[in-house]
């Protein structure tokens, strides 16, 4: 039996020979909302150390490790909690915009 794919509109999942595969290889794909990332609050975290490191004058490889596991560590703990408490009104927004991008 085929197994099914949740796809959420990734460009990867979007190339032609891809989806000749998914089309003969899947029973079926489970479209979800175009955009994923502001349901994960993970990618939330990854933006706000983003943020933090572009305020860094990287000159090195080694520098930018540093800098980028510098930052993930000083993730605050009030930054975390509020990130999991706008969990609710995230889906809430997602179901009211019926699978169009959202405010976040």
């Amino acid at each position: 039996m085929a197994p099914e794919l949740w796809e959420h509109h990734d460009l990867k999942h979007t190339a032609l020979n891809v989806k000749l595969w998914l089309l003969c290889n899947t029973k079926h794909q489970l479209n979800s909302p175009l955009q994923l990332a502001y349901l994960n609050p993970i990618e939330h975290l990854w933006d706000l150390v983003g943020n933090k490191i572009r305020q860094h004058a990287i000159t090195s490889k080694e520098m930018l490790k540093n800098v980028i596991m510098e930052e993930w560590a000083n993730i605050s703990e009030e930054e975390t909690t509020n990130l999991v408490k706008s969990m609710p009104s995230r889906l809430a927004e997602l179901l009211k915009c019926k699978r169009y991008p959202t405010s976040y």
